[in-house]
C-alpha cells in the first residue's frame, strides 16, 4: 500500500472518528441551546398576544391579524392556535413548509383540545413526531386564553452557522492530522531504502553499488554505463556525471563521468552533492533542479520512492524544454538500470 492511500485511508478513519465523537457529544448541547431559542421566542409571542388588543374581549380580537404577523416575525414557527378559558380552539394557523396536511393540524389541535399536550410537570414542552419531524409544543397560559405554539427541530440562524463552523474545524483538523501522518511517514519513507535492500540481500544502510566487482561495469558493457554513454553521445557537448547515495544517505558522491560518449575518469577525489541541505531535500522529492541559467540539470534517480543517486548534465549552453524532458525520461531508464541491480 503506498503512502497516498495510507494517508487517504487514515484521514477517513480519522474524518469519521472525530465526525462521530461530535456528534454523540455535541448534539445534546446543541438541541439544549436550540431549547433555549424557543423558549424566548415564545416567551415573546406570549408577551405580544398578551397586550395585542387587550381591551377587547377574546373573541372580539382581530386574531388573524394577531395570527399573521406572529407567523410573518416567526418564520420557524410550525404552527400556532389560540383557545379560550374553556380549552377550545377559536383562532390558529400553521407554515405548509412544516404541516402540510390540514388534517394532521386538525389533529394536532384536538389533541390539545383534549389535553393530550400538555407538558409533564417541570418540562415546559412537550416532544411529538409528525411527519418524520421532531417537534417542541409549548401551552402558554395567559389572562385571556392559551397558546399553542410548536417548532420544528431544524436548525437555522447562529446555530446553524455555528454547527457549520464546528464541523469545518472538525475537518480541517482531521485534514491537519493526517497532514502531519503524511510528512511522517514521507520521513519514515526516506531512509527505508536500506531496510528495503536488507530485504532484498543487500546490507543494510548499503547504497547501491555500481563498481565493477558489483556486476555493474562502468565500461562499455555495464548497463548503468550504457545508459550514461547514450545520454552522453546524445549530447556530445555535455558532460555528464552519475552520482550515487552514500551509506549514511548524507551525501550524493559522484561514481562515473562522461563526455562526448566516452568515460572520463574522476580522479580520487570525486566531488558530491550535499543530500541534507535544500538541494538534496528537492531532490528527495524527486524534484529536477535548473541551475546556471539552464546551462546545468541535475536529475534524480528514485527507487521505490527513495532517492538512490543524481545524473548532472552541465554544458555552455542552456537545456530547452523538450532536452530537459528528454534527459528525464533517460533518468528514469537509468534508475531501472540500478534498481535492476539491486534486484539482483
Amino acid at each position: 500500500m503506498s503512502i497516498k492511500t495510507k494517508v487517504a485511508v487514515a484521514g477517513i478513519i480519522t474524518t469519521t472518528v472525530l465526525l462521530f465523537a461530535y456528534v454523540s457529544f455535541r448534539s445534546g448541547t446543541i438541541e439544549g441551546e436550540y431549547l433555549k431559542t424557543l423558549v424566548i421566542q415564545t416567551d415573546r409571542i406570549t408577551v405580544a398576544f398578551a397586550g395585542f388588543e387587550k381591551d377587547k374581549a377574546l373573541a372580539a380580537r382581530n386574531l388573524g391579524q394577531f395570527l399573521a404577523e406572529t407567523n410573518r416575525e416567526h418564520a420557524n414557527m410550525a404552527f400556532i392556535a389560540v383557545a379560550d378559558d374553556a380549552n377550545r380552539v377559536i383562532a390558529g394557523g400553521k407554515n405548509d413548509r412544516y404541516i402540510s396536511d390540514r388534517k394532521l393540524f386538525d389533529e394536532i389541535t384536538g389533541a390539545f383540545t383534549r389535553g393530550d399536550l400538555t407538558p409533564r410537570k417541570g418540562a415546559g414542552f412537550t416532544v411529538r413526531y409528525f411527519e418524520q419531524t421532531k417537534f417542541y409544543i409549548f401551552i402558554k397560559e395567559t389572562p385571556s386564553g392559551r397558546l399553542l405554539i410548536a417548532f420544528p427541530y431544524k436548525l437555522r440562524g447562529k446555530l446553524m452557522v455555528k454547527l457549520l463552523l464546528e464541523i469545518a474545524l472538525i475537518v480541517i483538523l482531521a485534514v491537519v492530522l493526517t497532514t502531519a501522518l503524511y510528512l511522517y511517514l514521507v520521513r519514515l519513507e526516506g531512509p527505508s531504502f536500506r531496510p528495503r535492500a536488507e530485504a532484498e540481500g543487500h546490507a543494510a544502510g548499503t547504497p547501491p553499488d555500481i563498481s565493477p566487482e558489483a556486476g555493474q561495469d562502468p565500461g562499455p558493457g555495464g548497463p548503468v554505463a550504457e545508459v550514461l554513454a547514450a545520454i552522453s553521445s546524445r549530447y556530445a557537448d555535455a558532460v555528464v556525471s552519475l552520482y550515487i547515495i552514500n551509506e549514511s544517505m548524507s551525501s550524493l558522491e559522484k561514481h562515473l563521468e562522461f563526455a562526448r560518449g566516452s568515460h572520463s575518469p574522476i580522479g580520487e577525489t570525486g566531488d558530491s552533492i550535499d543530500a541534507t541541505d535544500e538541494i538534496g531535500e528537492e531532490l528527495k522529492r524527486d524534484s529536477t533542479l535548473v541551475l546556471n541559467r539552464s546551462r546545468k540539470l541535475i536529475i534524480p534517480l528514485m527507487h521505490r520512492g527513495t532517492l538512490i543517486g543524481a545524473v548532472s548534465v552541465s554544458r555552455d549552453e542552456g537545456f530547452s524544454g523538450p532536452e530537459t524532458a528528454d534527459l528525464k525520461k533517460r533518468s528514469i531508464d537509468l534508475s531501472r538500470a540500478i534498481g535492476s541491480g539491486l534486484a539482483g
